[in-house]
Order: C-alpha cells, then sequence, then structure tokens
C-alpha cells in the first residue's frame, strides 16, 4: 500500500512538472519580437494634418512598410527590430524625413512630423480669340 501510494505522489508531481514545462515553453514562444512606429502629423502651426502618406523604411533591408495617417495620428506595427527612416508627405506641403529612428523589440518609438508648405507653382493659362472690330462701318 505505502509503495502505491508513494508511486502515485512521484506521479502526481511529475505531471505538474511537465503542465508546467509546457506552459512556460508555449508562453515563450508567445513573446512579441516585433516594435511599432507611431506619432502624429501636424502642420508648422501645429494643426493637425489628416491624409498625409507615411513611409517607413527599414535602413538595413529597404523594406517600405505604408500608412495613411487618420485624424492626425499614424500607427505601424509588427516592425522587426531595426533602424529606420520615416517619411511623410501630402499634397501642398514639403515632404518631411526622420533618419535614423531605432526600435527594440517590444517598444514603441514616437516619431511626431510637422509639414512645412511646399512652394505653390500655379499657371493660370486662358486663353480665348479677342472680339472682332468691325472698322468698316457703324453696325452692330
Amino acid at each position: 500500500m505505502e509503495l502505491g501510494k508513494l508511486l502515485a505522489s512521484r506521479c502526481a508531481r511529475l505531471y505538474v512538472v511537465l503542465f508546467a514545462g509546457v506552459l512556460f515553453a508555449y508562453t515563450s514562444f508567445a513573446q512579441n519580437i516585433t516594435g511599432t512606429i507611431l506619432g502624429t502629423v501636424t502642420d508648422s502651426s501645429g494643426a493637425a494634418v489628416q491624409g498625409a502618406s507615411v513611409v517607413i523604411v527599414n535602413q538595413n533591408t529597404n523594406l517600405e512598410y505604408r500608412a495613411v495617417n487618420e485624424g492626425s495620428d499614424y500607427t505601424l506595427t509588427n516592425l522587426p527590430p531595426g533602424t529606420y527612416s520615416v517619411r511623410a508627405e501630402l499634397s501642398g506641403f514639403k515632404p518631411s524625413i526622420t533618419r535614423d529612428v531605432v526600435l527594440l523589440a517590444n517598444r514603441s518609438a514616437r516619431v511626431n512630423i510637422v509639414l512645412s508648405p511646399g512652394d505653390v507653382n500655379q499657371t493660370v493659362e486662358v486663353t480665348a480669340a479677342a472680339p472682332t472690330i468691325n472698322s468698316e462701318n457703324a453696325t452692330v
């Protein structure tokens, strides 16, 4: 009887240790090894800029990740750790580039972007024929 209880006790402990080991291994595989780059896009007066195209480029691999900001915020998740450049552009503004943004695993890097007004070069061309004047007689 004592031998049976001893074996049952050891088996129970073995199952508990195995279960804990499997649980630990599962949670270690579930760790996230990516990061997030986020920020706001504003103009030079501090007003929110909507619809800017934000392109994030991994400087080591040249892989591009794109987002369009909603409101004044943009967020790109699940980026591998590395060094990035962040470029934002919108019609009517000069493009803005921030280089050497270091992103670590399980971290967020905030890159706030300020867009300056760009050169607005518009050409308005009006083509119309001048009305002819009848100088031969006085009729209208």
